[in-house]
C-alpha cells in the first residue's frame, strides 16, 4: 500500500508544503514518470558542509513502471542536479573546487560506471525562480559543457528532450530491464 499523498495525476505531494520551487515545478510539469529524489540529507551527513541554499537531487530510473510500489527493483540514476541561487554562485563553486560539488561529480562518475556507461550526468540549475539556467558540467573535467536558459512558459518535456535526458532515460530503462545497451532508442519512450 502506498502511504504517499498524491494529486489527481498520481504525483507525490510534499507533506510539509515546503521545498525547492524548481523541484515543485519538476513534480507538477513532468508528472510521476520522472522520479526525483532529494539528496540534501546525504550530502549534509557525509560532508557536513552543505549550505542551506544549495539543494541536490537525483533523477532516477526504474526497471518498469508496472513494478511501481515494489521494494525490490532495478534502479538507476540518470543525472544529478545541484541547485544554485545564481549562475555566479555555480561558477564560484566550480572555480573554488567546492567539496560538495566534487562529491556530486564523483557520484555521477560512479553512477555511469555502474550503469554500463549510461547516465551519470551533472547539472547545476541556477535561479531562485524562473528563468532557470541549466549548466551541464562534464563529470570528468568539471568544465561547463552546456547552458540552457529555461523560461516559465517553456515546456519541461521539450527541455528534457533537448538536453538528451529523454533519450538517455529510455536507454537506461532498457538496460535496467534487459541488461543490454539499447540500439537506436526512440525519443520519448
Amino acid at each position: 500500500m502506498d502511504s504517499q499523498i498524491r494529486d489527481g495525476r498520481g504525483v507525490a505531494i510534499r507533506r510539509n508544503g515546503s521545498g525547492d520551487p524548481w523541484a515543485e515545478e519538476h513534480r507538477r510539469k513532468l508528472g510521476n514518470q520522472w522520479h526525483l529524489r532529494d539528496g540534501d540529507e546525504t550530502h549534509r551527513l557525509t560532508l557536513e558542509i552543505e549550505c542551506s541554499e544549495n539543494r541536490t537531487f537525483a533523477e532516477m530510473c526504474f526497471d518498469s513502471y508496472k513494478n511501481r510500489g515494489k521494494l525490490i527493483r532495478n534502479c538507476g540514476t540518470l543525472c544529478r542536479v545541484d541547485r544554485k541561487a545564481t549562475v555566479e554562485a555555480a561558477e564560484r563553486d566550480l572555480q573554488n573546487g567546492s567539496p560538495a560539488l566534487a562529491h556530486l561529480l564523483s557520484d555521477c562518475r560512479r553512477d555511469r560506471a555502474s550503469q554500463d556507461g549510461i547516465g551519470g550526468r551533472a547539472f547545476l540549475v541556477c535561479g531562485r525562480g524562473y528563468p532557470y539556467v541549466y549548466l551541464e558540467v562534464d563529470v570528468d573535467t568539471g568544465e561547463i559543457v552546456g547552458r540552457t536558459d529555461f523560461e516559465k512558459d517553456s515546456s519541461w518535456i521539450e527541455l528534457y528532450e533537448n538536453l538528451g535526458l529523454t533519450r538517455q532515460r529510455a536507454c537506461l530503462e532498457h538496460w535496467l530491464i534487459t541488461g543490454e545497451q539499447m540500439r537506436n532508442p526512440t525519443i520519448g519512450q
